[in-house]
């Protein structure tokens, strides 16, 4: 297994040198600055409650407002409004409005949000498979703070992903 882990690491790291390369100005080839743009950008995006929302929805498909709220256990209905509309902004996540009576909606993950969330996987993976990857104290201690803010409890209720 770690074979494969560091070749994907390899083909990543090539995939990433390539793009930048092709990309244009707006892509740096400082890694100073380029690391402190990442560390921006996934403090904007992944803030609290973002993941679980990204994670819900790839494992979960299309859910209406309602049902995801309840995937999400503790949200509450303003702050996944919130997150959703960050989401949206990013155009991560679609919100499709229903010609039903009462109007209903309905969220999903776009093309670049089922990208994002397949690309995170093997990162997910990874951490799975280090040792000691989710037993440690450290991890202890987040996990039980993922479990009071619904973390452990959205994944648990997103049952099998789809592929």
């Amino acid at each position: 297994m770690n074979l494969r882990i560091r070749q994907f690491t390899e083909e990543a790291k090539r995939f990433s040198r390539d793009f930048v390369e092709v990309a244009g100005p707006e892509f740096t080839k400082d890694p100073v600055r380029s690391s402190l743009l990442n560390v921006e950008l996934a403090k904007s995006l992944f803030s609290k409650w973002v993941i679980e929302i990204l994670l819900t929805l790839y494992a979960r498909g299309e859910l209406g407002f309602q049902e995801l709220r309840r995937a999400l256990c503790s949200i509450s209905p303003r702050i996944l409004s919130q997150k959703l509309r960050l989401l949206e902004d990013r155009a991560l996540v679609r919100r499709t409005v229903l010609s039903t009576r009462p109007a209903r909606v309905h969220y999903a993950l776009t093309d670049d949000g089922l990208i994002l969330a397949s690309l995170g996987e093997p990162v997910f993976i990874f951490l799975r498979h280090r040792p000691m990857g989710t037993i440690s104290a450290r991890g202890q201690a987040r996990s039980s703070g993922a479990a009071r803010h619904g973390g452990s409890a959205t994944l648990a209720k997103a049952g099998a992903r789809r592929r």
